[in-house]
């Protein structure tokens, strides 16, 4: 699944198999080098609702090294980064 955004907007999907809506909220650490520090959350509810989310930690990735957590399974990987995040 590909997600395009800015930095330090919240990206959200849903897989196909799950009612669960992971959001990703990703911070430019190195535009030149393109890596990248993403803080990931979850909902069982909906986006704009005041249900819980939970964060399910950092992910720090770039094009050389993807990002991983291991529960729940994700890998992050960073196809491009805006030239507008190094200005």
């Amino acid at each position: 699944m590909i997600l395009n955004g800015k930095e330090g907007s919240t990206l959200a999907c849903r897989y196909t198999d799950s009612d669960r809506l992971y959001l990703f909220m990703p911070f430019v650490l190195d535009a030149p080098n393109e890596r990248l520090a993403v803080e990931v959350f979850y909902t069982d509810g909906k986006y704009f609702d005041n249900a819980d989310k939970p964060g399910l930690g950092w992910i720090v990735t770039s094009p050389e090294k993807p990002g991983m957590l291991t529960d729940p399974p994700l890998t992050i990987f960073v196809e491009e980064v805006s030239r507008s995040a190094s200005q």
